[in-house]
């Protein structure tokens, strides 16, 4: 999806967010369903943290390989 034409790979990259909202609605079924014991979790753990921030530098990183390797073509 990333080598599609300029305007349509950024589209692809981040389709995901179209996919926000209902995970919001499906959090907040769960939250007020007696069926499930769910609880609100307020923060990240540092185990979280730490995964967001790796994960996140190799996304970032993923995105720039795109655009770089555009540009050497």
């Amino acid at each position: 999806m990333g080598r599609l034409p300029d305007p349509a790979w950024l589209i692809a990259v981040l389709a995901f967010t179209c996919l926000i909202p209902a995970h919001k609605v499906f959090n907040a079924a769960l939250l007020a369903s007696a069926d499930v014991q769910a609880t609100n979790q307020p923060r990240f753990s540092m185990r979280q943290l730490f995964l967001l921030v790796a994960f996140g530098i190799l996304w970032i990183l993923s995105i720039l390989g795109m655009l770089l390797l555009e540009e050497e073509l």
